[in-house]
């Protein structure tokens, strides 16, 4: 629906203001289908973190969307 793409993006424009990195790791991985290794590549950061980012990203986005 576009008011959801709508209230995702800016929700996402929010976290990348809070936490640009958490908000690449969201947009690679869950937008732009990028597998967790190459999403860590890019970002030059470990699986571990890229996976706790996206722990973050996830729930922090679901309470805004909410």
């Amino acid at each position: 629906q576009p008011a959801d793409l709508a209230n995702l993006a800016g929700a996402l424009d929010t976290l990348d203001q809070l936490d640009a990195r958490k908000s690449q790791a969201f947009a690679l991985v869950e937008l732009a289908g990028f597998k967790i290794e190459q999403a860590a590549d890019l970002l030059d950061i470990s699986r571990a973190t890229i996976e706790r980012d996206l722990r973050f990203a996830r729930v922090w986005l679901a309470a805004r969307m909410a």
